[in-house]
């Protein structure tokens, strides 16, 4: 008896000449809500009578308050220039609707609340300039208010994201896992749900519209070849578009110089894949937290 593989696809197009994309580059620090010690950071100590926290899912950090505010804060100082790495990224939710997210950084010299205390019961990401001039030194989180667990999936530190200046194709595929099971004698076959594949989207643009150059780069489109150099300490980078948002990994850029009539016209083909640690399907997702299809 075999088992077939086959995959499926629900292939959703946009074609047309799309603008509000964007994707980060330049990880400056990543806490990816995956240890409580061992990065550069240092092990992270929780503080406030009754505080606990623990890994939940293998993917968030889980930070509870009981008996008074709960803190955690790393032990080993960073020295990070917002002055290169310019944003913070974060995505948190919290377990009911009174106890209350916080986050602070701290600088060689003051402080900034990149979120001030706030209640989201849904994964909620958020994108947050940093002081310029500084040198972060520290980060702490917060799970105030109430009792109640604060869930922290990552906190970026990074340079910058990349608008995308135009595409004229995006395919987002959402791709399922069936394993279908051929028995002899039998009329059809027998199916096996077996999950998701990661993701994909599919992008193609035309270089020669748009800027696609930051400050610096010789070629258009330079973003995703300092992206694929960095993939090394570098995981997933964050993809905003108007189909879905989320982590991911840059896979196969493909720059190509076609004729145009008496002209060269630079165009680029991308895969951008679905990256992630934990199950889709964990306590803290849904499909539509996944790819945030509630702030499209």
């Amino acid at each position: 008896m075999a088992v077939v593989q086959r995959e499926v696809c629900f292939n959703m197009v946009e074609r047309h000449n799309l603008t509000g994309q964007s994707i980060s580059y330049g990880h400056g620090f990543l806490y990816d809500g995956d240890r409580l010690v061992g990065g550069v950071e240092g092990a992270w100590t929780a503080s406030g009578a009754g505080a606990s926290q623990a890994l939940s899912e293998g993917d968030f950090l889980a930070l509870t308050r009981a008996g008074a505010d709960a803190s955690t804060t790393h032990g080993t100082a960073l020295s990070l220039s917002t002055t290169t790495y310019t944003k913070a990224r974060f995505r948190y939710k919290c377990s009911n609707s009174n106890v209350k997210a916080g986050i602070l950084v701290t600088f060689s010299s003051g402080t900034q609340t990149i979120l001030a205390a706030t209640n989201s019961t849904t994964l909620t990401p958020v994108v947050v300039t940093l002081t310029a001039g500084k040198t972060i030194t520290g980060i702490t989180l917060y799970a105030t208010a109430a009792a109640g667990t604060v869930y922290y999936d990552f906190l970026l530190i990074y340079k910058n994201d990349f608008a995308i200046p135009h595409s004229t194709q995006i395919d987002f595929i959402p791709t399922p896992r069936y394993a279908h099971h051929k028995t002899f004698g039998m009329i059809g076959e027998q199916t096996h749900n077996g999950g998701s594949e990661p993701a994909e989207w599919h992008l193609n643009a035309d270089l020669t519209i748009g800027t696609w150059k930051r400050v610096g780069d010789a070629l258009a489109g330079e973003v995703f070849l300092d992206i694929v150099h960095n993939s090394a300490t570098e995981p997933w980078q964050w993809f905003n578009s108007e189909l879905g948002q989320c982590k991911v990994t840059v896979d196969m850029p493909n720059y190509h110089r076609a004729a145009s009539g008496q002209s060269l016209d630079w165009a680029l083909a991308c895969t951008l894949r679905e990256k992630r640690i934990s199950s889709a399907g964990c306590s803290h997702e849904t499909y539509t937290s996944r790819f945030h299809l509630d702030l499209i």
